[in-house]
């Protein structure tokens, strides 16, 4: 594979694995908050330990901000 093609790829590849990490963070979060009733999202957030850069989108992420049943 030529050095382009290579670094594309990685490229193309780190931002796959970086996009499921996130949704997986997301999924975790929606699940911590669905079966511990009274868990708030900055409590979850805190738990989870997620980056600030992810609570900041979370926090203004519509889906988060109603309660999650």
């Amino acid at each position: 594979m030529c050095t382009f093609s290579e670094g594309l790829w990685n490229q193309a590849w780190g931002q796959a694995f970086n996009t499921g990490i996130s949704q997986g963070k997301k999924e975790s979060v929606r699940n911590l908050m669905k079966n511990i009733p009274d868990m708030t999202l900055e409590k979850t957030l805190e738990i989870l330990d997620i980056p600030a850069e992810l609570r900041e989108s979370l926090q203004n992420d519509p889906e988060f901000n109603k309660t999650i049943s």
